[in-house]
């Protein structure tokens, strides 16, 4: 079966009309009423929504940076090491720049199609089509997506409901408890307004909103056990509400209303991976409709026969050794990581196959170079070593069932139901050990003190879900001292260490700014509302 590509007419009209979609500025093909009047023009406009997140300076390519400051990778692009990978990244850094406006333009979109179709049925939802609502209920779901990822990274920051005008267009930061209400108000409507049942293919049903709900609950209940104040959000984090047990009550909702795919390899590949059993929220990628994709940013160079590729995000050796020494034989691992390879090489001016392998840590017998010295997530690389392109038909998960379950474990464990934890964890342990050709390993877990278990879940949680969005949250959400103690002592340590590098393995600073990141500069110097004294601590003056 084609398989479904749900932006291409949207993103067709983008480029047509050479439209740059700025922070500031909106398509001028979607102010028209009769776009939000019709249900082909609110379709159009939907798509446009979710188009701004598969460009290149979104999901498809800088998004991904964010993966760079989660302290768990290095980079194949050298700049990179002695910034943002480093936990150093400077107000200019493109990442930066690129996750800020990138989240903002989604944020611009969602804010028309809610406005617009609001005003055209006067506020009044019984007032509208099925589709408009399901339609509707996506742009709340997406636009508090949005702002999570925003409050989570820069803390305070503009909060705008509605499409920009010249008077709203330089707004300054705003309160996270508001910036909080509004995220838990677009959850609850979007959970009334998705479709559940007969959701068209590609687009996410009402659960991922109980899904993102849940999350959004767990990070407020974590902020308020870590006592860090770079975490507490007022109002929330005092208000004496148990959000772990609000937590349960959204991700319960979710429970069993999608399902593990039998064998965790399906996920990375194409034809078993889109689209999935497990998949609750995805990205739907094509390369008619993106010049780069996200596999082009993971995939080593010489990996393929494209030869373009640029292997940015490798991992660290000291998550590798993490990952392996909780489960040796665990069937994820060949799966997730690729140790040696055959690949390409350029011969004068031809590629050609290369004869010699090529080593990666830990395969590697020394530690000298980018190459030898880090580990490629193979989950996200082009599987095709003969392909000559850099773009993939691969959609980018961004919310799976896997997560759900390790959710529904962690939250029951700090509500102190360590029975229960154990029955939602081992259920993605027996999918791991039963991929492949099956394995011993990981076995099933067995009761546990609460604080081991809190240890062995956010392990799992690397294990079963590096580098898919999760990292940069999972390390930072309970305080500087977690991340200190699980990211950055970890990691100078090996540096420190027998196979360690001094000059390739950058040292990580003890210093509470990497839980931010800055103000991006551009930000600063086009917002009125925002000057250098607004910038994030640790970040300096610009």
């Amino acid at each position: 079966m084609k398989k479904l590509n749900i932006y291409k007419i949207a993103l067709s009209i983008l480029i047509a009309l050479n439209i740059s979609c700025t922070k500031n500025d909106r398509p001028p093909f979607l102010d028209t009423e009769s776009t939000y009047s019709t249900p082909s023009g609110q379709f159009a406009a939907l798509n446009g929504m979710y188009g701004t997140m598969i460009g290149y300076h979104a999901y498809a390519i800088q998004m991904q940076g964010l993966n760079l400051h989660a302290g768990l990778f290095y980079s194949g692009r050298n700049n990179d090491n002695s910034t943002i990978a480093s936990l150093n990244p400077t107000p200019d850094t493109d990442y930066v720049t690129s996750i800020w406006q990138s989240t903002y333009q989604t944020i611009n979109s969602a804010n028309d199609f809610i406005f617009n179709i609001n005003k055209n049925y006067t506020n009044n939802v019984e007032l509208m089509p099925e589709s408009t609502r399901n339609y509707l209920g996506q742009a709340y779901f997406v636009r508090a997506l949005s702002y999570f990822n925003l409050v989570q990274v820069w803390g305070e920051v503009p909060l705008k409901v509605s499409p920009t005008t010249e008077e709203t267009v330089h707004t300054g930061r705003t309160e996270k408890n508001i910036i909080f209400d509004q995220i838990i108000e677009d959850l609850n409507a979007a959970k009334e307004l998705m479709a559940t049942e007969d959701q068209t293919p590609g687009y996410p049903k009402s659960y991922a909103a109980n899904f993102l709900l849940s999350k959004v609950y767990m990070y407020i209940a974590s902020a308020a056990a870590s006592n860090d104040t770079a975490l507490v959000i007022a109002g929330y984090t005092d208000s004496g509400e148990d959000y772990w047990a609000m937590a349960y009550e959204e991700a319960i909702v979710v429970k069993d209303q999608y399902s593990l795919v039998p064998n965790f390899e399906d996920l990375w590949h194409e034809q078993t991976g889109n689209n999935s059993s497990e998949s609750i929220f995805e990205l739907q990628f094509n390369n008619t409709t993106v010049a780069k994709s996200f596999t082009y940013f993971y995939t080593p160079k010489n990996y393929t026969k494209a030869f373009s590729n640029v292997g940015r995000v490798l991992t660290n050796p000291e998550v590798y050794n993490t990952i392996e020494a909780e489960s040796l034989e665990d069937p994820r691992l060949t799966s997730t990581f690729v140790t040696s390879y055959y690949g390409y090489k350029n011969q004068g001016g031809i590629v050609i196959e290369n004869p010699n392998p090529t080593n990666c840590y830990p395969i590697a017998n020394n530690r000298t170079s980018k190459t030898n010295g880090f580990t490629p997530l193979l989950k996200f690389m082009e599987k095709n070593q003969t392909s000559t392109t850099i773009t993939s038909n691969k959609n980018w998960v961004v919310f799976r069932y896997a997560d759900l379950l390790l959710m529904l474990a962690e939250i029951q464990n700090e509500r102190n139901l360590t029975g229960d934890a154990l029955l939602h964890v081992n259920q993605v342990l027996e999918r791991a050990r039963n991929s492949n050709n099956t394995s011993a390993e990981p076995a099933n877990w067995g009761l546990m003190s609460k604080d081991e278990m809190r240890e062995k879940l956010y392990i799992q949680r690397r294990v079963e879900l590096l580098g898919e969005g999760q990292d940069w949250m999972d390390s930072r959400r309970r305080g500087y001292q977690f991340f200190k103690s699980h990211v950055i002592d970890p990691h100078n340590a090996f540096r420190n260490s027998e196979r360690g590098n001094l000059e390739l393995d950058q040292e990580y600073p003890d210093n509470a700014r990497a839980m931010r990141l800055p103000i991006p500069s551009v930000e600063i110097n086009s917002n009125q509302g925002i000057s250098t004294n607004d910038q994030n601590e640790g970040y300096g003056a610009i």
